[in-house]
């Protein structure tokens, strides 16, 4: 059985936008990611990771709530990881 998670895919999906972007056509500012479901998470996560590498992202995840997109892509965005969910 293969060991496959949204961090495995996650690298395989660099490893595809590293072989487009070697290609001379490909044109480096406007470079979009797109995806649904499972690929939504995994496009979200790089676009956290990498904010400035991609011009866009188009996102559908029908299984996540805003909360819970937060809570897994959020830390990425804040030194205190706070939740704006929260009441303060």
């Amino acid at each position: 059985m293969l060991d496959t998670s949204v961090l495995t895919e996650q690298a395989d999906l660099q490893m595809v936008v590293s072989g487009i972007r070697e290609l001379s056509f490909v044109d480096q500012k406007h470079l979009f990611l797109m995806g649904c479901s499972q690929g939504g998470m995994v496009s979200a996560m790089e676009v956290a990771d990498h904010p400035h590498d991609y011009a866009d992202t188009f996102i559908a995840i029908r299984w996540c709530s805003p909360k819970m997109l937060w809570k897994v892509l959020g830390w990425r965005r804040t030194d205190a990881g706070q939740d704006p969910f929260r009441a303060s």
